[in-house]
């Protein structure tokens, strides 16, 4: 019985403490990263901002459903996680913006800036702005999917596609 009630406080303090802990994590976080692609800036910012053509370059998504619009889509990833967005801005050739939902708790803010360098390639910066309320959804969100790792997969997908 001593075993028990011994297990049962392991267990109890190390929640706890797990949620106390996750509770201090900010409920938002930004990640921000940039590459030059070799590519023209016209023909990167095509391959990003054609959202309907993006499951075939991109590795982590099996569909998107854009609505009639054009502006509002949703991704359907592999791992069958939807992810609503809706583009909130757009410069031609130089900046893309969107914001991003999803079922499981998280919203955010997305930016891409494309200058084309005097090579004829594209310096592009991405930068991801998270905001997950859920303390738990916080811990789970930098456990499986930090910072900046996003953006460092579209950022491959994105160099492959556009040396294609």
């Amino acid at each position: 019985m001593r075993v028990v009630i011994i297990g049962v406080l392991v267990i109890v303090v190390v929640s706890v403490g797990a949620y106390l802990f996750a509770a201090s994590l900010p409920a938002e976080v930004q990640a921000s990263r940039t590459r030059t692609i070799n590519a023209p800036v016209d023909r990167v910012f095509a391959l990003v901002t054609n959202v309907a053509d993006q499951p075939r370059w991109r590795q982590d998504v099996a569909s998107v459903m854009v609505a009639d619009d054009g502006r509002r889509w949703t991704e359907q990833t592999k791992q069958g996680l939807a992810i609503s967005f809706e583009e909130t801005g757009r410069v031609p050739l130089q900046r893309f913006e969107i914001a991003f939902s999803s079922p499981q708790g998280f919203t955010g803010v997305w930016v891409g800036e494309f200058a084309p360098t005097a090579q004829g390639q594209t310096e592009v910066t991405f930068t991801e702005t998270i905001r997950t309320e859920s303390p738990i959804g916080r811990l789970m969100q930098r456990i499986f999917a930090p910072p900046g790792a996003h953006i460092e997969l579209y950022l491959r997908d994105l160099e492959a596609a556009a040396a294609a």
